[in-house]
């Protein structure tokens, strides 16, 4: 795991099998969600932390250590006052990290960790990659279109309302949802999620949230 920083850590979750497909979460237009409730002890963490957490990017060559994650990030990642939170923090890093793993079929795997201010990626587009996987922990979540709510023809040149059809019919992941969603190079006849961050520079937010590319 190539990193710009080195670390320390505590206790790795072990559990290789968890089923992001499982009947709880659905399936649907190439999009898979895990829904679930917000952790307090990683908002707490992330509310505590806000203003020292930085973006964070980690290129991966061979198979995900979980033990050397839980170092890495351990290090790279500002203390807390309150024990625990970020450990818990860690641990679904890694939960997701173990997941997505799991389903990647390439042995190069990129796992960032960004804090977002600015309308980055607020156009919709899909993106050149096999599959992606996004949980935002902080902010509003990923936004993303149905196929049949797409017109292709639209994309990339610079008009959201000219590529969504029924600006009703949007989705919008809720903070802690997990979407993994296919990108262009999945398979060859596989046709990439259109999506996009969410503008938050309006309203001053900042978005806090875990991405992995295969």
């Amino acid at each position: 795991m190539h990193h710009e920083k080195v670390g320390d850590m505590m206790q790795v979750i072990e559990d290789k099998h968890v089923d992001i497909h499982h009947q709880e979460n659905y399936t649907y237009n190439d999009v898979v969600l895990e829904t679930r409730d917000q952790v307090p002890e990683i908002t707490g963490y992330l509310e505590n932390t806000l203003d020292r957490l930085q973006s964070l990017k980690y290129i991966l060559d061979d198979t995900f250590d979980a033990e050397e994650a839980f170092d890495i990030l351990g290090q790279d990642l500002p203390d807390s006052l309150v024990e625990g939170e970020k450990e818990s923090f860690i641990n679904d890093i890694i939960r997701l990290c173990v997941l997505f793993s799991g389903l990647k079929k390439n042995k190069r795997m990129k796992i960032q960790i960004e804090v977002v201010k600015t309308n980055k990626c607020r156009l919709f587009h899909q993106d050149c990659y096999r599959q992606r996987l996004l949980c935002t922990y902080v902010g509003p979540g990923t936004e993303w279109l149905d196929h049949e709510n797409v017109n292709r023809e639209a994309l990339g040149k610079g008009q959201n309302e000219n590529i969504v059809k029924d600006a009703t019919k949007i989705n919008r992941a809720k903070a802690f949802e997990v979407l993994l969603i296919k990108g262009s190079k999945y398979d060859d006849h596989d046709t990439g999620v259109v999506h996009r961050s969410p503008p938050i520079e309006h309203d001053r937010q900042t978005r806090v949230l875990l991405k992995i590319d295969e």
